[in-house]
């Protein structure tokens, strides 16, 4: 069972990943993506990543790297993303398989992105800091 926190169940997960398709498949659509909040979420995930001990944090980008299924990788991140494979298919206009291999290679990359960035930074507590790793999204996003 995944946990559901209140901002997932208020349809933030969904934005979310909207947000993901309109930046990875469209360059007409990702053109209208708010990239301020785009970078706030990335940078508040990457915060709440931090939190956990840094042994964990290995832990879990190597699980998230061997994971083999959108099944097995939304275990790992404790969050439930099997429903991005019938949009990623419909979206794609391709096979259910197809669509679960292109789903799985997508959110591993943003994953592993958040933790090679959280490991990176891993204590951080200054808000000046994080105040720069929001700048630099903004810059690389734009």
């Amino acid at each position: 069972m995944f946990i559901q926190s209140s901002f997932l169940s208020s349809g933030f997960l969904m934005r979310l990943i909207l947000i993901i398709f309109a930046l990875l498949f469209s360059s007409v659509v990702s053109s209208n993506v708010d990239i301020y909040q785009w970078c706030q979420v990335e940078n508040d995930s990457i915060k709440k990543l931090t939190e956990l001990p840094l042994g964990d944090l290995v832990t879990r980008k190597r699980k998230v790297a061997l994971a083999k299924s959108v099944i097995e990788f939304s275990h790992v991140v404790n969050k439930d993303y099997t429903g991005v494979i019938t949009l990623t298919q419909k979206h794609q206009e391709i096979s259910f398989e197809a669509a679960e291999i292109k789903t799985l290679a997508m959110l591993k990359m943003i994953e592993m992105q958040k933790l090679k960035q959280a490991i990176k930074v891993y204590p951080v507590k200054d808000t000046k800091i994080w105040d720069a790793i929001f700048d630099n999204c903004v810059k690389v996003e734009s």
